[in-house]
Formats: structure tokens, C-alpha cells, sequence
């Protein structure tokens, strides 16, 4: 009887279990709106070109909120010209030629964001796959023919963010991996490095 009275009063000392904390899934902060510009590193000597992207997020639950899920669409105009020399050309016909390759994508992107790693400083990393619709536009003698596909890829991503008014300034270097297989083109790699700046807001 000793050991039940005993066990009994702990038990009452105890007071009730507290309450489980709501997981939380709409709050502040958990959705991320993140407009981005800079450079596509473009390959097969396509050079540079202007590289723009818009990112819609959600801080999940999982993994204290630092798992984030992003929506993102990329649009980016890589191109090339050059001069063909042949002596068959007939006369008065130019020589000139100019391939113009279109890339809207769209990547679905898992986020962990390093958000205890520095005070003000978050890094963070991604991967997800990617849909391309690729346009090729290809200018030669006097003519334009374009040609259109759409392709699977994958897009990897490292970046920081610095916490500034209501959210955090952002550069982030990333590779998109794809490939398109058109007439003017063959079968080429697509995508390539890209560096961004934007802002992204935590709303």
C-alpha cells in the first residue's frame, strides 16, 4: 500500500502532460516570393545572356521549417551568329547565319536552409527536376526556321541569403542540366551555369 500511496502522489505532483505545440503550416514567414536576374553561362559557345527567374516557396514542417519547397519559372535567350565563307555560294548571297534558342523552365526544387548557421547570413542548397520549352530560331540565307520541344532536366542550386527589411538580399550560382535535340542545334546540352542576384520576402 506504501508504494501505491507513493506512486500515486508523484503522479499528482506531476500535473497534467503540457500540451503539444501545433504544427504550424500557415504562419509568418512561410511563404517565400523571390524575384531573380543575372547571367546564363550558356554552353557549345552560346555565351552569356540575361537569365530571369521569379521563386514562389513554402517552409514545410519538416526538419524545424528549413526544408522549403519551391516553384520557380526561368526564362533566358542564349544565342549565336557567325559567317559562313565558301566560294559555292552564289553571288550576292550572304554568308551570315544566327541561332537563337528561347528557354522558359520550370523546376520544382527541395530547399534546406541553413537558418542557425551565422546571425544574419543564411546559406542554403537545392535540387529538383526541371521542364524546359525550348524554342530554336535559326537565321541563314535569307530564311528563319523555327523549331520547338519541351524536356525534362535538372536543376542544382547554392546560395545565401543576408536577412535586410522584410526577408534577405540573395546571390545564388546554380546549374541547369538539359538538352536539346533539334535539326540547327543536334542533339546539344542546354542550360548551363547561371548567377543570380534578387531578394527574396518572407511573407
Amino acid at each position: 500500500m506504501n508504494a501505491l500511496a507513493l506512486a500515486l502522489a508523484l503522479a499528482a505532483s506531476a500535473g497534467p502532460a503540457a500540451p503539444e505545440q501545433p504544427v504550424e503550416l500557415l504562419g509568418p514567414g512561410s511563404f517565400l516570393v523571390a524575384p531573380k536576374a543575372g547571367l546564363l553561362l550558356a554552353p557549345n559557345g552560346m555565351g552569356a545572356a540575361f537569365d530571369g527567374a521569379l521563386e514562389l516557396g513554402w517552409r514545410t514542417p519538416l526538419l524545424d521549417r528549413k526544408l522549403v519547397v519551391a516553384l520557380e519559372g526561368n526564362f533566358a535567350r542564349p544565342g549565336r551568329s557567325g559567317q559562313l565563307s565558301d566560294p559555292r555560294l552564289a553571288s550576292g548571297v550572304s554568308g551570315a547565319w544566327q541561332l537563337e534558342l528561347r528557354q522558359v523552365a520550370v523546376a520544382l526544387s527541395a530547399v534546406y536552409r541553413f537558418d542557425d548557421a551565422f546571425e544574419r547570413l543564411t546559406p542554403y542548397i537545392g535540387l529538383g527536376p526541371t521542364l524546359s520549352f525550348d524554342q530554336a530560331e535559326t537565321t541563314a540565307f535569307g530564311s528563319t526556321t523555327t523549331e520547338k520541344a519541351g524536356r525534362w532536366g535538372a536543376l542544382a542550386q547554392v546560395g545565401a541569403e543576408y536577412a535586410l527589411w522584410h526577408g534577405g538580399a540573395l546571390l545564388e550560382a546554380r546549374y541547369h542540366l538539359t538538352r536539346v535535340v533539334f535539326t540547327s542545334t543536334g542533339n546539344a546540352a542546354a542550360g548551363g551555369f547561371e548567377l543570380l542576384a534578387g531578394y527574396r520576402f518572407h511573407l
